[in-house]
């Protein structure tokens, strides 16, 4: 009998010891940050003083909780359009090696954390060079010095384009970050921007990119490449615009979309990504259902 009760004992202690197991387990963390850093591809993590450089992170959250993410900055501050997703644009106040942290929460609780650096480099000095009149002008002519590439991207040029406009959608958008007519470095950056209290929850927000080279339009992806429209959260949104040439001038022009049109141009980008070809579209390839509601001139210079 002894013995029976021995083993009905040690039986129980191993149920009750898988049973903490399993709780333990159960309250491990479910949420972790896989990678952290700044977002525009070939910047190095390096940034002009006065400017800004994307961050963001990829978080695994396989129980889709409701995440909200909280950034500290060494050296200036990182600016976001919602607290719910996971990028924002770091400004480049001071000068030198800066430290980034972005914290996941939920419900105020911090589940994980991830650092990383952003250097801050100084602008560029340079000193004027005396120009000297050409022997060869007569008198009364003024020398004209050529435009350097810095100097000629300068003047902001006018929008050549018609706007985008086959539905009607109450409420208006205002473009943020960046500003009009910015002079951006870098392929990747950040579009954030507010919304009126008048637009409809089942407006979708979508970015485009413009070229004023090819005249074609390019549907741009969430945050994190997903190919689905801009993230909102209440009145903000925060969107990517991926710019292509070097040295060109683009429009970044963001509208609202019918579901319809929001689900086409989702389509329009998986179709893309299949392919590995990215062709643009022209005025009357974008489907029905968009209104434009802001847009801003940006120059890429590298």
């Amino acid at each position: 009998m002894r013995k029976y009760m021995a083993q009905v004992f040690w039986r129980v202690a191993l149920m009750l010891l898988a049973i903490v197991i399993a709780g333990g387990c159960s309250r491990a963390n479910p949420v972790t940050i896989k990678e952290a850093g700044p977002l525009q591809l070939g910047s190095e993590g390096r940034c002009l003083q006065g400017g800004g450089i994307g961050v963001g992170a990829k978080v695994d959250n396989p129980r889709s909780l409701p995440l909200t993410y909280r950034w500290r900055a060494t050296g200036g501050q990182v600016r976001v359009a919602s607290p719910s997703v996971p990028a924002g644009t770091y400004e480049c106040t001071e000068v030198g090696v800066q430290v980034v942290t972005i914290e996941v929460l939920l419900e105020g609780k911090v589940l994980d954390q991830k650092s990383f650096v952003i250097e801050v480099l100084a602008q560029p000095t340079s000193t004027p060079t005396p120009t000297a009149t050409p022997a060869s002008l007569p008198p009364t002519a003024t020398a004209t010095a050529t435009p350097t590439q810095a100097e000629a991207h300068t003047a902001c040029p006018p929008s050549g384009r018609s706007p985008i406009r086959t539905v009607s959608i109450p409420g208006n958008l205002s473009v943020l970050w960046p500003q009009d007519c910015a002079v951006l470095s870098g392929f990747e950056h950040m579009v954030m921007g507010s919304l009126s209290e008048e637009v409809p929850e089942w407006a979708r927000v979508w970015v485009l990119v413009y070229s004023t080279v090819t005249k074609s339009y390019w549907p741009q992806p969430a945050p994190g490449y997903v190919p689905g429209p801009a993230a909102r959260e209440g009145d903000k949104f925060t969107g990517l615009a991926l710019l292509g040439g070097k040295g060109e001038w683009y429009e970044v022009v963001v509208v609202l979309a019918t579901e319809e049109a929001s689900e086409a141009l989702a389509d329009i980008l998986r179709e893309w990504e299949t392919r590995r070809e990215y062709p643009g579209l022209p005025l009357e390839g974008l489907p029905p259902g968009l209104e434009e509601k802001s847009s801003i001139r940006v120059y890429r210079s590298d």
